[in-house]
């Protein structure tokens, strides 16, 4: 899909506007947004074995996004592309994503923020894997495309491994080695 079919088939948000996406059993897709001024989208979703692309357009002055993605792969490939174009002045984004990988399954997760010339604001890209075992794997691409001097911009990627110490521990209290794990990856999605 081009960007010009992106935008033809996006939700508008209307000045002023809030509109707030909760959703547990996500399936992925692509999804566009377009927020004008003062307009505000709050996006969480959850789910299993997804793909999704998602494009925000932060059009109007003031406009703002939070974009929250927690996934759980067992097996499979996954995908998290995530878009977020500054293009007003004031604008704030902040992206998060949260990948657990188990039973050989892979992840693609890909953020970027861009800043247009002449646009102001504050975005935030954050994405995080937890790998339970030796034969999942995640390549991670965060990135910044600033063009103007407006936009503060900040970027991080962390892939890690469940920690055993914490099993134990929790072991340790009377759990058994399967609730432990389950504990630590549901702390690790919050």
């Amino acid at each position: 899909m081009n960007r010009k079919e992106i935008r033809k088939n996006a939700i508008y948000l209307e000045k002023g506007e809030t509109i707030e996406i909760n959703e547990d059993k996500y399936k992925g897709g692509v999804l566009a947004f377009i927020l004008k001024e003062n307009s505000v989208l709050k996006r969480t979703v959850r789910g299993k074995n997804i793909s999704e692309t998602v494009w925000v357009f932060l059009e109007g002055k003031k406009s703002s996004a939070e974009l929250k993605s927690f996934i759980e792969a067992d097996g499979k490939k996954v995908r998290s592309e995530i878009h977020v174009e500054h293009l007003a002045e004031k604008t704030i984004s902040s992206v998060k994503t949260r990948a657990v990988l188990d039973n050989g399954a892979a992840a693609g997760i890909k953020g970027i923020i861009s800043g247009a010339e002449g646009s102001s604001g504050n975005g935030s890209l954050d994405e995080k894997v937890l790998i339970l075992n030796d034969n999942s794997y995640a390549e991670m691409q965060p990135e910044l495309e600033i063009q103007g001097t407006g936009i503060t911009g900040r970027h991080s990627a962390g892939i890690e491994r469940i920690n055993e110490g914490k099993v134990f521990y929790l072991m340790s209290r009377g759990m058994g080695k399967r609730d432990a794990e389950r504990m630590i990856i549901e702390g690790f999605l919050v």
